[in-house]
Order: C-alpha cells, then structure tokens, then sequence
C-alpha cells in the first residue's frame, strides 16, 4: 500500500512501509536531468550532483560525511537523462536527521569557488575515463546517433569545456529554473511513521517557493537515425545497434522487458548463448531497453575482433528476422516472465530498490503500480505482445554507433546495416 502527501507548496510524498525492517531509505527526485539542458549548459544537471555534496550554509562536506558515518548511514546520487536523484539509507531512528540533510543541500548549496573549481577536475577526469573506455564511450556514440539534433543525444557527463565554463550564477540559474516544488518528488520504503514525515518535510521545505511559471515541456522525437564511427588504436570493434523503443508508460512496457530477457538481456538470451556460449564469437554482448517520458531505444551492444564482425552480424540479423517470423517458443516466454517474476520479487526486499521504484516512477508518470500489479502485468505478458513489441523495435533500420581500429572498422560497420 502506498501513502501519499502533498506540501504547501506542491512537493509530491510517496512512501511504501515496512515495519518489519529497522531502516528507511528516503530519495528526493528532481525532474531537471540532461535532456533540460540549453546550449551552454551542458552536464550541468550531473555537476550539480557533484556539488550538492561539497557543502551548505550550515554544514561543511565534511560535515554531511561525518553526520553520515555517525549514523552508519549512506548517502549517494545519481543523474540520468530526465531526472537527479538525491538519496540516503539509515536506521529508521535517524530519519529525521537524514531529511534535515537531504533538505538542506538541495535548498542551500554553498557553491563555493574554489570547491567548484576542484570538482570541475574531478568531472573532466570523469569525462576522460569515459573516452579511454570504448565500450562506455560507445552508448553516449550511440545516442547521437540515433537523437540527433535532440537534446537527448547529448551525454551526461557534458564535455571538458562546457564543464569547465560551469560558475555559481549557471548553476543557481539552472537550479532557479528547475529545482523547483513541481519538479519534485520525495521517495520513502522502510520503517518510518508517515503523518511524522509529512509533518518534518513542511517544516523543513516550506522555505522552497512554488514557481507556477514553469511547465513540463516534452518534445516528441522522431530519430533521424545515422551511424557514426570513432577510430581507435583497440583490439575490439565496439559496437551499437540502436533501434525504436518505447516510452515509460507504454502499454508494451511489461512486453518489452519479456521481449528483451529473451533476445539479449540474459545468460539465457538468445544473442548471449550464439555469439558467445556456442561460437565464441565474444566476450560481451548485450541487449537493453531505455525508456523516456515521449519515447525510447532498444540498444544491442557487441564487443569483438574484427574478424569476428561478420559472422556476429549475421547472427544478429538472423535473430531479428527469426523472432519477427514468430519463432519465439513457449517455453522461451515462460523462462522470460519467470526471471523477471524472481527478478522483481528478490528486488522487493530491499528498501532502497523499492524506493528507487516508486521515486522514479511516480515523479515521471505520475502513478506507481503495486507489486501485485507488476505481478500480474508480467504474468499477462503473450506471445502476441511480443511480436508486436519486435515489430516495432525492428521494422526500421538502427542507427548504429562503432569505435574501432581504423583499418576495418567501416567495412564492420557495413556489416551490422540492416
């Protein structure tokens, strides 16, 4: 059963409680992530995150890491194309501790200069691990790719000159715009009393105006997919086939999960147990789905020499025409809907995954399904839904995204072409 709130000045609450567990993991979702970002702003959202964390008015970084540690408590964040999250875990007895800090780094980020300075190091740092890693590298290729001029081809991270142009007025400005009450959501699952936290989060948030001016934009995409290549002194061709997806609350989503556990998203897929398991053909290759509020991508990510390039393509190809013809077994559905069925359930019993759950869910569609419901979805899952999930991964051409030697990597390219 979920509990539900609404302050004064329109921050949602959802909360999940068990009073079976001793510990409480509370998020604060912020609708502004990557894809909010203007010419100039780019990984903005995610330097944010760095520097909620290097002090406030009241507490040094020090300070939130020593309170933390006190406690026995994390604190962690994270930043994704839509939305930031802001999230800690800690005995139930210390929640109101932990709302006092999330609260207060969220509504007074010292921004200090020097401290940005060294963490605009830390970033570039950051961005150059990505570019040494050719198979992380690869995703944010992709997504350029296949969104072209859309603001969700752009990576998280930015690049080393918009983060080093990032200063304390960007920032506030960015945050004025953004991280306002609408665009927020607090996530609760643990042990906790909700009339206590409701009461808590008004003291502590009723500072945070309302700004009625702004509005959830949504842009609806229509991908003018390309291939790009980067060139690369490695012993792999990296490479990303990115196909039309779905948004988060499509009809197909509970398909699409089915449908990608028995292409790529497993030990037991079909791409991992050909490419790899039979032929030896490759270490690591993958299929995944990414869903966002107006739209989506499948992704199928391979990582082989060159010379192993055609016969990987094949198969691929092979697979896609198979399960567009229907070959997908019974059995094949079953084993599906059976790990994805274990999957959520071994999920449930933990607070933070359940907080992430309905955190997510909730700030971007505004609704969250019961475990029963999630239950019951799954198990509905039929083979006609997942011809028609395929169908509409696969019935245009991918934009496909390759790094490589450069003695091949274009012929191997040609190779994935549907």
């Amino acid at each position: 059963m979920f509990l539900t709130g609404t302050l004064k000045n329109g921050i949602r609450v959802i909360a999940e409680k068990n009073p079976t567990l001793h510990s409480v993991t509370v998020g604060f979702w912020v609708r502004a992530g990557q894809r909010d970002e203007c010419n100039g702003e780019e990984g903005i959202s995610h330097f944010i995150e760095h520097m909620l964390f290097k002090g406030t008015d009241k507490r040094s970084a020090k300070d939130i890491s020593v309170a933390f540690d006190s406690i026995g408590g994390q604190i962690n964040a994270f930043t994704a194309k839509e939305y930031t999250c802001f999230y800690a875990r800690s005995m139930d007895q210390d929640l109101d501790l932990v709302l006092d800090i999330l609260s207060d780094m969220l509504q007074n980020p010292k921004l200090d200069a020097e401290e940005m300075k060294r963490e605009q190091g830390v970033v570039i740092e950051e961005i150059n691990m990505v570019d040494d890693t050719p198979e992380d590298l690869v995703h944010d290729l992709l997504s350029e790719a296949y969104f072209g001029p859309h603001p969700l081809a752009k990576p998280i991270l930015g690049t080393k000159k918009s983060v080093a142009a990032l200063n304390a007025e960007l920032i506030r400005d960015y945050m004025n715009r953004h991280y306002v009450p609408q665009n927020i959501v607090v996530a609760l699952s643990g042990n906790f009393d909700f009339d206590h936290v409701m009461e808590e989060l008004e003291k502590l948030l009723c500072d945070w105006p309302y700004n009625g001016n702004q509005a959830d934009k949504l842009s609806m995409i229509w991908p003018e997919q390309k291939n790009l290549t980067v060139t690369r002194k490695t012993e792999q061709l990296h490479i990303c086939l990115g196909f039309r997806g779905i948004a988060q609350d499509d009809e197909l989503l509970y398909p699409m999960m089915v449908f990608n556990n028995i292409f790529g998203g497993g030990m037991s897929s079909r791409l991992f147990q050909e490419i790899r398991e039979e032929r030896g053909l490759a270490y690591s290759v993958y299929s995944y789905s990414s869903q966002y509020r107006d739209c989506g991508m499948f992704t199928v990510y391979g990582g082989m020499t060159l010379q192993q390039a055609d016969a990987v393509a094949k198969i691929v190809h092979q697979q896609m025409e198979d399960v567009l013809a229907g070959g997908i077994t019974d059995e094949e559905l079953q084993r599906s809907r059976n790990q994805l069925r274990g999957n959520y359930i071994l999920g449930s019993e933990s607070s933070s995954n359940r907080m992430m759950a309905i955190g997510r869910s909730y700030l971007t569609t505004g609704k969250v399904r019961t475990p029963q419901e999630v239950l019951d979805a799954i198990a509905a899952v039929n083979m006609d839904q997942i011809i028609t999930t395929a169908k509409l991964c696969f019935e245009k051409a991918p934009a496909i995204a390759a790094i490589g030697p450069k003695a091949g990597v274009k012929a191997a390219l040609d190779a994935f072409e549907v």
